[in-house]
């Protein structure tokens, strides 16, 4: 959803095959300059390969300038021949070396999660689809139990005024949620895609959307922006039963389930990891561990990392003699329907009541809704990370980060840094905030390459914002204690 130039700029070190196939040079030349050939190089790993089916003589030379070794062969079909070849140059770093990938040496492929909700369950379902064998662990007596247990919750971007990190990540989530939805259709998790409003709230927020659309033309391809009413509309957003989901996430032969325990200690013992319930009794061992809490646990084991803050929420049910809500609501608070005569508020606006929580939604988006009764069903926390990104990834060695990064602030060159170590085999996924159903599926899929030792294709910056070592690193950088 950019300029080439700029999408190839912001991707990570080390892509290792390019399919260029910008249509012909003559059609669309800014997709075969030089500058975009210099980038490519520039992000190839080594022995990177390549291959179009354009071989016009200007693109091949400039390969072949670029340290690409080039060659051609029949096409097929229509295609009279194709062009193909390898990357023979040195790489370039492109991540500083305090957020490189963690090598992983799962030997059995035996997974230990703790949490089961859309994190945990997410986790699972992606690790067991690659091969592993999970043992997933729930403190309640059934796994969505907590944050995850509403009986609907929504998805959708985030329009955000920082439009190159966070708008980016839920815009990518979002569309990888959409890709999952459609991959397994299927399931039972009442889904709901008929779309959501959400409200701009103020000025500030309507004049960046509209600077928005003026500067990035393939916005009104995502959603419409309707300036009379201050609000978008997302076509293809929607809800469904977190609840569902998380079952159908667990249904797998690969997963086994245990409930009603508490890890009280983990530790580390012949490359394996035993984690421990409050009465000192092995409850599983495993290669990895993945942390997909927020308890007292984890923070106990790597603080640096959990830099989370707590927001309570409140759900509503509110009985209706009549409604016509087709869509989802949401501003502050989100209104979606549950049935013909019920419909859900969610607000974490706990100060408010909630008969003035659903009329302000009402006056917002001109909803004409006739209630009678406005009853609370849950109360629960959602916790978020201080910055709005989920922490995603191994867990860093917080010794060995103050050891040999405790200069950062001076500003020296990367390569006076030696690489990342990170605590052999520990992981978390967490801080998803109030956009769990987005970050917890797309958080999986990322976290599940970095296991499996997959190159994980994310522009540089985002990288770093999901990064456990993000917050240490900035203490470091600011040269306050870490």
């Amino acid at each position: 959803f950019m300029e080439a130039s700029e999408a190839v700029k912001n991707l990570p070190l080390a892509i290792e095959h390019w399919i260029l196939d910008g249509f012909s040079p003559r059609k669309n030349p800014l997709c075969w300059q030089q500058k975009l050939i210099q980038l490519i190089r520039k992000k190839s790993a080594q022995q990177a390969r390549f291959s179009s089916y354009s071989c016009s003589g200007n693109f091949l030379r400039l390969m072949q300038k670029y340290h690409f070794k080039v060659n051609k062969a029949k096409g097929y079909g229509k295609k009279r021949q194709f062009a193909y070849g390898t990357y023979q140059g040195a790489t370039s770093a492109a991540i500083p070396p305090w957020f490189e990938q963690a090598a992983i040496n799962g030997k059995h492929k035996t997974a230990t999660i703790i949490g089961a909700g859309i994190a945990g369950c997410s986790c699972a379902f992606h690790l067991a689809q690659s091969g592993w064998q999970v043992q997933l662990i729930e403190k309640n007596s059934h796994i969505a139990s907590q944050g995850s247990g509403n009986p609907l919750g929504t998805f959708k971007p985030v329009l955000d005024k920082n439009f190159a990190s966070r708008f980016q990540m839920y815009f990518m989530a979002f569309h990888y949620c959409q890709w999952f939805f459609k991959q397994y259709q299927k399931m039972d998790i009442d889904l709901n895609r008929n779309g959501i409003y959400s409200s701009l709230k103020n000025n500030k927020r309507q004049k960046i959307t509209e600077d928005w659309f003026a500067q990035h033309d393939f916005l009104d391809k995502l959603f419409h922006y309707d300036k009379a009413n201050n609000s978008v509309f997302f076509p293809s957003a929607g809800f469904l039963s977190p609840i569902k989901l998380c079952h159908f996430l667990t249904h797998h032969k690969q997963i086994n389930i245990t409930c009603n325990t508490n890890i009280s200690q983990i530790v580390r013992e012949n490359q394996q990891w035993i984690c421990l319930d409050q009465n000192n009794n092995k409850v599983s061992q495993s290669d990895i561990i993945i942390d997909c809490t927020t308890s007292d646990l984890s923070q106990q084991l790597q603080p640096a990392c959990y830099q989370l803050s707590a927001q309570q929420t409140r759900l509503y049910q509110v009985e209706c003699s009549q409604h016509n809500l087709q869509h989802a609501y949401s501003d502050d608070a989100y209104l979606v329907p549950q049935n013909e005569k019920q419909l859900i508020l969610g607000s974490s606006k706990l100060e408010l009541p909630a008969e003035e929580v659903l009329e302000r939604l009402c006056q917002n988006f001109n909803l004409s809704i006739k209630y009678h009764k406005v009853s609370t069903i849950r109360t629960g926390t959602k916790y978020n990370t201080f910055d709005h990104f989920p922490i995603i990834g191994a867990i860093p060695d917080i010794a060995y980060y103050q050891q040999h990064y405790p200069d950062l602030c001076k500003g020296k060159a990367w390569k006076n840094y030696p690489s990342a170590r990170y605590i052999n085999g520990f992981f978390t996924l967490t801080g998803l905030g109030s956009k769990g159903i987005l970050t917890g599926l797309w958080g999986a899929k990322i976290l599940t390459d970095m296991i499996n030792n997959k190159a994980v294709i994310l522009p540089v910056a985002l990288l770093q914002a999901i990064h456990p070592a993000r917050f240490i690193i900035q203490k470091l950088k600011s040269n306050h204690s870490a």
